[in-house]
């Protein structure tokens, strides 16, 4: 009942009228009141005119392995799923097109492999790798 009271001082002293019951108080009289009783909560706080957005991560590089071991499975999964029965010679020639963004090295042998020794592809151009290895035979390897 306290709390009607207040409030109905409150709309008589924001308004200047006195209502019997708070009932009949239009709703501009209760927005009054409200403003009387928490003062500074209806007033408008400015906007910033540009909202602070979450800080920028430094752009980190990613390594050449991961890019290339990137490459080769976006490579497989494309050719998998644009024709899945010349996979492999279209892997092939994916691949021997362009050894060095893939990371392979197609023929395996001493010295001619310095792309990423790590990746090679021993089946990939067989005939190749066969030939290069027979001539470094007879040359004495």
């Amino acid at each position: 009942m306290e709390d009607n009271t207040t409030f109905q001082a409150a709309i008589r002293y924001a308004t200047g009228l006195y209502y019997p019951r708070i009932t009949d108080a239009p709703t501009s009289a209760f927005i009054a009141a409200r403003k009387v009783l928490s003062p500074g909560f209806f007033e408008q706080r400015p906007v910033p005119a540009q909202r602070p957005s979450a800080p920028e991560q430094p752009y980190r590089q990613r390594p050449l392995l991961t890019k290339q071991r990137t490459r080769l499975t976006r490579l497989r999964t494309r050719i998998l799923r644009q024709s899945p029965l010349f996979f492999f010679e279209q892997y092939q020639e994916k691949l021997v097109e362009n050894p060095e963004y893939y990371g392979v090295c197609i023929v395996a042998h001493e010295g001619a492999c310095n792309i990423n020794s790590g990746q090679r592809l021993g089946w990939i151009a067989q005939e190749k790798a066969i030939a290069r290895e027979n001539e470094l035979r007879a040359q004495g390897w």
